[in-house]
C-alpha cells in the first residue's frame, strides 16, 4: 500500500464532518428499523434481513464493477439513499438479536454493550482524527485478519467450544476497532471526494454494527460465566 501522508486541511475537515453527520443519520434509521421490526415484522422474517443486506451489498458492488468494465472508467459510487435503506434493514435484522440477548442476559447488559460500543467507536474515531500516527498501513493486515475471522466463524458454526467463540468475538472487536482507525484516517489522505461520502458512511456503519454484535456476544459469555 502506498504511504500516503495524512492531511487535515479545511476541505478534509468538511468532508469528515459531513460523513460523521450522515453516519449519525444512518444510526438513527437503524434505530427506526429496530422499532419497525419490533412492531410489525415477525422475528423469523426479521432474522433474514442481514442476508438481504449482504445480497444488496454484493449486487451493488457487482453493478459497479460491470459499469466500470463497460465504460473503462471508475464507476459511480453508492448513493446515500442506498446506505440509508441498508441501515434501516440492518436495524430490522438487529432487533431479534437484541431481543434474544435481552431475554437471556437482561436489558441492563444489552444497554451496557451498546454504551461500550458508542464509547469505543467514537473514542477511536476522535483519536484517529486527531493523532499524527498513521494507521493507513494496517489496511492489508486488517483485510487478512477479516478473512481469518470469517474462516474462524465458519469453523465456529460446527465447533461450539466456548473459548473458540470468545476468541472469535475478541478478534472481531480488535479487527473492527482497527477498521475504525483506518476508515477515519482514509478521509485525511486528501484523496476522498464528495462522491466517496456514501461509501465512507457505509464503511463506518458496518464497523459500528460489527463492533456492537461482537461486544454484545462477549457480554453474553461473561454473563453465562457468572451463572
Amino acid at each position: 500500500m502506498e504511504d500516503y501522508a495524512l492531511q487535515y486541511g479545511e476541505g478534509d475537515s468538511s468532508l469528515m464532518s459531513k460523513v460523521l453527520f450522515k453516519f449519525s443519520i444512518s444510526l438513527l434509521l437503524m434505530t427506526v428499523g429496530m422499532v419497525v421490526g419490533a412492531l410489525f415484522i415477525p422475528p423469523a422474517l426479521a432474522s433474514m434481513m442481514p442476508i438481504l443486506c449482504l445480497g444488496m451489498l454484493l449486487i451493488a458492488f457487482f453493478a459497479r464493477w460491470m459499469q466500470s468494465r463497460r465504460t473503462g472508467e471508475a464507476a459511480a459510487g453508492l448513493s446515500m439513499g442506498f446506505v440509508y435503506v441498508f441501515a434501516a434493514l440492518e436495524g430490522v435484522g438487529l432487533y431479534p438479536i437484541v431481543m434474544y440477548y435481552t431475554q437471556t442476559i437482561g436489558a441492563n447488559l444489552v444497554l451496557g454493550a451498546g454504551a461500550v460500543t458508542f464509547v469505543l467507536f467514537f473514542g477511536l474515531a476522535i483519536y484517529a482524527r486527531k493523532t499524527s500516527r498513521n494507521f493507513l498501513a494496517i489496511g492489508p493486515m486488517l483485510f487478512f485478519g477479516l478473512i481469518a475471522l470469517i474462516l474462524a466463524s465458519i469453523v465456529g458454526l460446527f465447533v461450539q467450544a466456548t473459548m473458540l467463540q470468545i476468541a472469535i468475538c475478541a478478534g472481531g472487536v480488535f479487527i473492527f476497532s482497527g477498521y475504525v482507525l483506518y476508515d477515519i484516517q482514509t478521509m485525511r489522505t486528501g484523496l476522498m471526494t464528495e462522491d466517496d461520502v456514501p461509501m465512507l458512511v457505509l464503511s463506518l456503519f458496518l464497523d459500528f454494527i460489527n463492533l456492537f454484535i461482537y461486544i454484545l456476544r462477549l457480554f453474553g459469555f461473561a454473563a453465562a460465566g457468572r451463572d
